[in-house]
């Protein structure tokens, strides 16, 4: 699993309270303004897994701002269409997957798309997603979430 981390990411003091979310069921869904450092935070969750023993292979992240990203995701036709991009990307689909979405709001339907997955291989994925218009996500997610 290729992830290239910015050379500097500054610790963050909310990063202990999300990461006592990642055991959860439920759907960890980090929203505020542009450019407030939620795709530093998702990188230093990633970062914290592997530390923890998670395998690379075990982590996936999705920059939905990346057309490629986007267009893989929006595409979708049946949850086999994921499981092969999961496969594509490196992810060993024996273990837990961690995904990581980014910008999820760019999704036309973030809401059936995480619910799908959520609801039916919740045991599997673990989702922690971040999206920038805060009440444009909140309407499309009310319930499965958890907002640290």
């Amino acid at each position: 699993m290729d992830i290239i981390f910015p050379e500097k990411l500054l610790p963050r003091e909310v990063l202990p309270k999300i990461i006592s979310f990642l055991e959860a069921e439920n759907i960890v869904l980090l929203t505020g303004a542009r450019q407030t450092g939620k795709t530093s935070l998702l990188y230093l969750l990633i970062r914290h897994l592997w530390n923890k023993g998670i395998l690379p292979s075990q982590t996936v992240y999705f920059d939905l701002e990346n057309i490629y990203d986007f267009s893989l995701l929006e595409n979708l036709k049946d949850f086999n269409d994921f499981w092969q991009i999961l496969k594509d990307k490196g992810v060993d689909q024996r273990k837990r997957v961690f995904v990581f979405i980014d910008e999820v709001q760019h999704l036309k339907s973030p809401s059936s798309f995480l619910k799908y997955l959520h609801d039916h291989y919740k045991p599997r994925f673990k989702f922690i997603v971040t999206g920038s218009s805060s009440l444009e996500i909140k309407k499309k997610f009310t319930d499965r979430v958890v907002e640290p």
